[in-house]
């Protein structure tokens, strides 16, 4: 019985990491598609939305290039480093972003 004792309080002790490790990839204001590649030191989001919403993803690339296909107008983006997030405001549509790191 002691091993199951010992392997229980190790999920206990360790929970608190693992619910810092475990942050969302996105956060939407309203219902997004979103597919993400990581490849080297180039991060790419797809994203297909409904409805205007202001996005966060999370990015661990601090972005040296930002391209953004298939916006037909100016937005607002910004990068948290401390947080590795990317936050953009997007219309209705599907975009691409490429992030290089410099």
């Amino acid at each position: 019985m002691r091993p199951i004792c010992l392997a229980l309080i190790l999920l206990v002790l360790a929970s608190p990491l693992l619910a810092q490790a475990s942050a969302p990839l996105t956060q939407s204001s309203a219902p997004v598609s979103v597919g993400l590649r990581l490849a080297g030191n180039t991060y790419q989001a797809q994203l297909e939305l409904t409805q205007a919403a202001t996005v966060k993803l999370w990015c661990p690339v601090t972005p040296g290039l930002i391209s953004l296909t298939g916006l037909q107008q100016k937005t607002d983006v910004s990068y948290n480093k401390q947080a590795q997030t990317l936050e953009v405001t997007l219309p209705p549509g599907k975009y691409t972003i490429t992030i290089r790191s410099l």
